[in-house]
């Protein structure tokens, strides 16, 4: 167990947030559909929900297939 925590690097904790953050999302989703949600509270949980899960998987989506992630970087002076 301790190797397993010595080989994680950057790049694999930004991968296991991002998937979090996806699964996260469908299972709000499909809590929403099979809990009753009060009339009165129905609009603010919606755009609360909406605001933050889309924001959230599209800054995932962003990251992980955005287009800087396969554009060289460039060297200072140029």
């Amino acid at each position: 167990m301790r190797q397993l925590f010595f080989n994680i690097n950057k790049m694999s904790v930004q991968n296991i947030v991002s998937i979090i953050t996806v699964v996260g999302a469908f299972v709000i989703l499909i809590m929403l559909q099979l809990h009753e949600i009060p009339a009165a509270n129905k609009d603010v949980l919606n755009i609360a929900l909406g605001f933050v899960l889309g924001n959230g998987v599209s800054n995932v989506y962003g990251f992980l297939f955005g287009e800087k992630k396969n554009q060289p970087t460039k060297k200072e002076g140029e």
